[in-house]
Order: C-alpha cells, then sequence, then structure tokens
C-alpha cells in the first residue's frame, strides 16, 4: 500500500491503481457527486468518456475565475481539478479519470490521497524528469506586482511563494520536492484548507453551511474563524503550484522539473507561466 513518495535514482517512483476507485461527496455547490479513477496501460492521465478515453493534454488545462479546469472544443468538463492532480507529482501514472459532472466532490488533497491509497502500489519504473531549458514568467492580468516565474532547474521541483492579503498581512514559505524532501511539510501542504477570501463571503459561507448543508464551508479557512490563516493560505497557495505542475505534467511519463517563484500570483498566472516553459 502507497504511504509516501519514493524516489530512485534520483526520480520519482510512479504509483498505480491496482483497480478502479470512485470517490464520492459533496461538490463544491453541496451537490452529490463522483469521481472515478481507473487504472489504464498507458502512460499519463486519460479522460474516460462512456469507457472510451482520450490522453489529457497540455490544451485541455485552463484557468477561470479563481480556479483551474480541464475543457475542450465542447467548453469546461472539469472544474478545480489541482487537489487532485498534485497526485501527479507524488507519482500517479497510468490512469483515467471520469466525473458525473463538471464539478467533481469537493475534498482536501489529503483526503482524495487518503482514499485511493489502499489500492495504490509502487510501479518498477519512475517518472523521468522533463527539465526545461527557459525562463518563463506571466503575471495576474495587468498587475505587475502578482506575477509567477518559472526557471529551468535540474531534476526537482523548487517552489518560493509570497502571498499578501489586505488587513491581514503577507508571509513568504518555499518547499522543495527531491530526494531529501520534508515529508512532515508536504503532509501539512496536502492537508491545507482552501483560503476563505474575499472576507466579505464569509457570511455567505456561514448561511450555506447552515441552511444549505454546505458541507465545503469546512475545508475552507476563514480570516474571521482561524487564527493561523496566513499559515493556512500559504501552504494552500504551494498546494495550488503543485497541482498546477502536475496538471501540466499529465500527458506521458514525465514529471515538469522546475524553480517557481512567485509573489501574489494565482491560478492563471501559474498556467500560463507553466504552459509557455513546456
Amino acid at each position: 500500500m502507497y504511504k509516501f513518495p519514493r524516489f530512485d535514482n534520483g526520480m520519482v517512483v510512479a504509483i498505480n491503481l491496482t483497480k478502479p476507485v470512485t470517490i464520492s461527496g459533496d461538490d463544491f455547490w453541496g451537490r452529490k457527486s463522483s469521481i472515478t479513477f481507473t487504472p489504464v496501460e498507458m502512460n499519463g492521465w486519460w479522460r474516460d468518456i462512456d469507457k472510451n478515453i482520450g490522453r489529457i493534454s497540455l490544451g485541455n488545462i485552463q484557468s477561470q475565475k479563481r480556479r483551474l479546469c480541464f475543457s475542450d472544443v465542447d467548453g469546461v468538463w472539469l472544474n478545480h481539478p489541482e487537489h487532485f492532480t498534485v497526485l501527479r507529482v507524488l507519482g500517479l501514472d497510468k490512469v483515467a479519470i471520469k466525473c458525473e459532472s463538471k464539478w467533481p466532490p469537493y475534498l482536501l488533497a489529503n483526503e482524495m490521497l487518503t482514499r485511493l491509497s489502499p489500492f495504490l502500489q509502487y510501479a518498477e519504473y519512475c517518472l523521468k524528469w522533463q527539465n526545461i531549458s527557459t525562463s518563463t514568467n506571466a503575471f495576474v492580468g495587468l498587475d505587475l506586482s502578482r506575477y509567477t516565474f518559472v526557471h529551468p532547474t535540474k531534476n526537482e521541483i523548487s517552489i518560493d511563494a509570497m502571498i499578501d492579503y489586505n488587513k491581514i498581512g503577507e508571509l513568504r514559505d518555499s518547499f522543495s520536492f527531491n530526494p531529501a524532501y520534508d515529508d512532515l511539510q508536504l503532509g501539512i501542504i496536502l492537508s491545507s484548507k482552501t483560503q476563505g477570501w474575499p472576507k466579505k463571503l464569509f457570511w455567505v459561507g456561514k448561511f450555506a453551511r447552515k441552511f444549505l448543508q454546505w458541507t465545503h464551508y469546512q475545508r475552507v479557512s476563514w480570516p474571521q474563524e482561524e487564527t493561523d490563516v496566513l499559515y493556512q493560505f500559504i501552504n494552500h497557495r504551494i498546494l495550488d503550484i503543485l497541482g498546477a505542475i502536475g496538471a501540466v505534467s499529465l500527458s506521458d511519463d514525465r514529471l515538469i522539473s522546475c524553480r517557481i517563484k512567485t509573489e501574489k500570483g494565482g491560478h492563471s498566472s501559474d498556467i500560463e507561466a507553466l504552459k509557455k516553459s513546456v
């Protein structure tokens, strides 16, 4: 059974599913939803459409209104996949996904991993590092103070992130994913809650939780309720970046090696900069 990422000769050991696994829960809007992960024989991640599978490629990945999404010529077919594409960084390979709707169960990354872990096994091969050759960047809209820079590095993922929230404060943290990675820090990142922002949505969330059974509320870190909110925010920011790296690494047996520096960036700047780099 899978417990934690392994490295062999500096590369991430791949993990494969032993059987199809369906994960059920409430989606972002409180509706019942499910997503199924099915093992396949080909490297990469695939979309299962009525048992006909198609490879998930770079062109399928977009950002929309503070979230990532998978899309095709017919529009968006899956919202906020970053909570489970981070599993690609951890080694998950040869899998097809199928969701009942455009909105999968809204679970934290560690919740997804916990439900899949009993059916994961280490493979006898590794994901190859895809070392990029040039630096790229992207900004959030026209605000040059909010950016994501992607730089070449060798055989690792390195993240330096800074967040700054009005009337709450700013915080910087870093994370490196290589054979010497900090497993305790990775666990904290995977269990981090979504940012409860802007603050004005707090009462909307409270109302939805009480009267609409909106269970997503418990997976949000609100400044009005938590004292360590910046700590939660920075860890979820790093999680989003790992999810974006995983999302652009789904098409074969490779994992992008890069050094990311971001200040007040977001999904749009992450994906734009990463797509330019590959």
